[in-house]
């Protein structure tokens, strides 16, 4: 499968309005707050926001942006499958992300919906998930499959499965990847990431936009 090294990320246009304040970023399944920090303490101009599910760990988010001081992110519990914001983050943001976090989903197709209809027209989806093909065969000659199928077996299907989710796994793949936000309405690229062997990240826009 062909895979892009993207040459806008880097310096681009994404950066460029990071710096200058004039982007908003939000973070999907932003568990303790680690990678909303990180954007926020890198982009004091930006406006960052972290959403995740549990209680406990937006609480643990919060006060890591406290003790940190970065006044430009903030946190929010909600089930990214259905914001129940009434409209008011549609098209709101610049760059939506997420870090390994779509495959452990219970309904990562209307996850998917949601990051497509909070993004503006212009703006960006980053899907960071394990570097992998879709069916055990094709991973064979992977050099963690091992691993990575015991914990998708032992953690993360398990996870996906509840409340009658589809149990994706760790190992849901490139094809299965692509396939869904495809049908969430992206156009996405494969970006190799050559400071990261173990995950892609997956750059997405908008179906339609320029």
């Amino acid at each position: 499968m062909p895979v892009a090294r993207d040459k806008r990320t880097p310096g681009g246009e994404i950066i460029k309005k990071l710096e200058a304040g004039t982007a908003k970023v939000l973070d999907l399944g932003c568990g303790e707050g680690t990678a909303p920090c990180l954007i926020a303490k890198h982009f004091p101009k930006a406006e960052v926001v972290g959403i995740d599910a549990w209680a406990p760990s937006v609480a643990a988010a919060t006060k890591k942006a406290e003790a940190a001081n970065l006044p430009n992110i903030k946190f929010v519990c909600g089930d990214a499958a259905n914001f129940g914001d009434d409209g008011a983050w549609t098209g709101q943001f610049d760059l939506v992300t997420s870090f390994d976090v779509i495959h452990d989903l219970t309904k990562p197709e209307a996850t998917l919906g949601e990051c497509r209809r909070v993004l503006k027209a212009d703006g960006y989806f980053a899907m960071v998930d394990i570097r992998a093909e879709t069916g055990v065969a094709k991973n064979i000659a992977h050099p963690m499959a091992p691993f990575l199928y015991a914990v998708s077996l032992m953690h993360c299907m398990p996870q996906g499965m509840n409340d009658g989710g589809p149990g994706l796994g760790m190992m849901w793949g490139r094809e299965k990847a692509l396939s869904l936000l495809k049908g969430a309405g992206f156009e996405p690229e494969i970006v190799a990431m050559e400071f990261d062997t173990f995950n892609d990240c997956y750059l997405c826009r908008p179906v339609g936009s320029e």
